[in-house]
């Protein structure tokens, strides 16, 4: 598969083919010569990369991985969500002086 990129990547050749008879390999320019040098200098580094990170994938891995569900997911999300959990407490702290507004309302007994 690697082999597959570095082909189609590379696949502008520098030979000018011309005429049939005469077959004849043109030199490249300084620019275009340079092109190739980093489509082929980033092949590598993308090719090295994307093995690794197979080879990585497929060597046991000692963490197990922990299979949830969607509801699982959204209920730890929202219990590590800080901003979620001080909104629920600013929901708790208007709810306590909703309460102590109305303690205002009922007679106070002071026999």
């Amino acid at each position: 598969m690697c082999a597959l990129i570095l082909v189609a990547l590379l696949r502008k050749s520098p030979l000018n083919y011309g005429e049939l008879s005469t077959i004849r390999q043109a030199l490249p320019d300084e620019k275009e010569s340079k092109k190739m040098k980093r489509r082929a200098l980033f092949l590598l580094m993308a090719t090295a990369l994307s093995c690794s990170l197979a080879w990585a994938d497929g060597t046991g891995s000692t963490a197990s991985s922990r299979h949830i569900s969607l509801r699982e997911a959204v209920q730890l999300a929202l219990k590590h969500n800080h901003n979620v959990r001080i909104a629920g407490y600013a929901v708790d702290e208007k709810q306590h002086a909703k309460e102590a507004a109305k303690g205002f309302l009922f007679p106070i007994d002071t026999q």
